[in-house]
């Protein structure tokens, strides 16, 4: 339960079953009348039990029944007891008893104890900070200040709807480290400081600069950063950050590079080009280019040729460099979006930011790779802005296949037709073509092939069109490729998945990319594939469709694609991918598919 729904059950309560005005209860809870009647739907839905808050349009709200009688603990929740932890792990280098936390908290030690071992276990080796735990002793927190304020601003959720209930919640959060006239100074003079500079951020943002500049704050005094290193110089963030410190009577070179990273890391500059090439650049080129080279090798891009794509992510990494070695938390309001819009692009992110972390010994987060696949989208793009060379095959007359090549030229423009080809000389056709358009059955391995009649009409240009691009998912997905499952987790119908599908060999592999990033894009699609290439002749895809949906990252999945990309057609990534998007922007589509929940519905709702 959210501290805010344990603050507005405590007002309602202590006024002994008399109602409260909504402008009361927002005044107290530094919310909107809004954010008050859906705080109180979500309270009597999910947690009262033999109580409820009723409403008055003119009186308010009030509170019948027992309180004791709830549904789940007026306990904060994990979220919450963990970052009030941390906020005490903070305020000393000695042990602290789970005995005292859980007399402060209000709750068991045993429920301390785990609290402490799920923080322990959400704390990766990249943080540079260790939790210690030690029998009779207690707990304490271990690493660089800069590592602890890092790891503990990462705790604070951004889930505030306006100013005014990020200061009132802040106002909870930060208690006994300033005084909410203190906190409301600070953002008083921090936004005279954007304002005077033409900056405007949203309210996530907003609130988590509030957090970072209340933690310099507070912290600064008694536990100053030392000895940062930093190797990028931001020209746009150092000088902000000056502003922001001297609001602060802060003097101190190494909070003000602390605090520019962070800067940098909200993104509040979209400049590349604000900052200057310090030595780690010669080794992030090297990185990238060995990355890119490997990236491209998987998914059959010539991405070392694209010098935009190369210049473009050597100024975006080089300007990201210290913020994501320090760990520092990186802003993108557009992922969600991305995942689901650009499917291929942010896959091939993954890869990138997965090789790149292990040559440059430090972790890329999620909302990075979403802008690594950007440049990405960008290239591909270009790419594909380039014709699709195809071949004709044929066994008529020459000039009814001039014809045929002078129709389809001036019909498709990104087509572009190599040569002619008679059935007995296809073994003439060059590696580079990978489409051919056949008068006559013809077997070719790693080729796209489109049949058609020699006299084109309307119809048969319309289908080729489609056919350059599309037709990959009912081509490729079989019967024996299509499962009905029923299980209740990822884990479990990833598990199963294979075993039906007959890759279990795999399952490692896919279980690591789900680790990068979860590979749900939304309309309850999952795509999870493994994070390099199969070792198989041929791409292969299976479809599952599971009785009920199943919470898969951030979003509940039914409809899973489970895709062993072979590097010996990469052709056929792109179209892979870009029907799978297609398929999941058509609502009648997946209806009907879940609907039928059969391989027949399936290739059916290819169509619709």
């Amino acid at each position: 339960m959210k501290a805010r729904h344990v603050k507005l059950l405590h007002l309602l309560n202590d006024r002994e079953g008399e109602y409260l005005s909504g402008k009361a209860l927002a005044e107290n809870l530094g919310v909107s009348k809004r954010t008050i009647r859906e705080d109180v739907r979500f309270v009597n839905e999910h947690h009262l039990k033999g109580s409820l808050i009723v409403s008055s349009t003119r009186n308010g709200y009030k509170l019948q029944g027992i309180i004791d009688e709830i549904k789940e603990s007026l306990y904060l929740e994990f979220v919450e007891r963990a970052a009030y932890v941390s906020k005490r792990l903070m305020e000393q280098d000695s042990w602290v008893s789970s005995e005292e936390l859980a007399e402060q908290l209000q709750v068991s030690t045993q429920t301390v104890n785990a609290d402490i071992q799920r923080i322990i276990c959400s704390i990766t080796d990249q943080t540079q900070i260790t939790l210690q735990t030690r029998p009779f002793l207690g707990v304490r927190l271990c690493g660089s200040e800069s590592s602890k304020r890092s790891w503990f601003i990462s705790l604070i959720k951004d889930e505030y709807a306006s100013k005014d209930e990020t200061i009132s919640g802040l106002t909870a959060f930060f208690e006994g480290w300033l005084t909410k006239s203190d906190l409301t100074q600070i953002v008083q003079q921090m936004d005279e400081i954007l304002t005077s500079r033409h900056i405007q951020l949203d309210i996530k943002r907003w609130a988590r600069l509030v957090v970072v500049l209340t933690t310099i704050f507070h912290r600064q005094t008694q536990f100053p950063i030392t000895q940062f290193e930093q190797a990028t110089h931001l020209a746009d963030e150092d000088q902000l950050a000056d502003a922001l410190l001297i609001l602060l009577g802060v003097n101190n070179h190494d909070e003000r590079s602390w605090l520019s990273l962070h800067l940098n890391g909200l993104k509040i500059y979209s400049n590349p080009m604000s900052w200057k090439k310090r030595d780690h650049q010669i080794k992030l080129s090297l990185c990238l280019r060995e990355s890119l080279e490997q990236l491209g090798q998987q998914y059959g891009y010539p991405l070392l040729i694209d010098t935009q794509l190369i210049e473009g992510l050597q100024q975006h990494l080089g300007k990201a460099y210290d913020s994501l070695r320090h760990h520092v938390d990186v802003y993108n309001n557009l992922l969600p979006q991305i995942k689901e819009q650009f499917i291929q692009a942010y896959q091939m992110a993954v890869v990138l930011a997965k090789s790149l972390s292990h040559s440059l010994s430090f972790s890329i987060p999620e909302e990075e790779v979403g802008y690594l696949a950007l440049h990405l989208q960008t290239a591909i793009d270009r790419m594909n802005a380039e014709p699709v060379q195809a071949a004709i095959v044929h066994n008529g007359t020459n000039i009814m296949a001039t014809l045929m090549r002078q129709k389809l030229e001036q019909s498709i423009l990104n087509l572009s037709i190599e040569g002619i080809y008679r059935l007995e000389k296809i073994g003439r056709i060059p590696e580079n073509v990978k489409v051919i358009i056949s008068t006559k059955p013809i077997a070719l391995t790693q080729k796209h092939i489109l049949m058609t009649e020699e006299l084109l009409r309307t119809s048969d240009i319309n289908r080729l069109k489609a056919g350059l691009h599309f037709g990959e998912l009912r081509e490729r997905v079989s019967l024996h490729n299509f499962f009905l499952t029923d299980e209740h987790s990822k884990k479990r119908l990833l598990e199963e998945f294979v075993k039906q599908a007959n890759v279990q060999t795999y399952l490692s592999s896919i279980q690591d990319r789900e680790s990068l990033s979860t590979t749900e894009v939304g309309n309850k699609i999952a795509i999870p594939h493994p994070l390099v290439s199969a070792d198989v002749p041929r791409s292969e895809i299976y479809v599952c469709v599971n009785k009920r949906c199943i919470h898969w990252g951030t979003r509940s999945v039914q409809i899973v694609f489970l895709l062993l990309l072979s590097e010996k057609d990469t052709i056929f990534y792109e179209s892979i991918f870009r029907e799978i998007y297609q398929f999941m922007r058509s609502e009648k589509g997946i209806t009907h598919l879940l609907q039928g929940k059969s391989y027949q519905s399936f290739i059916e709702s290819l169509n619709m």
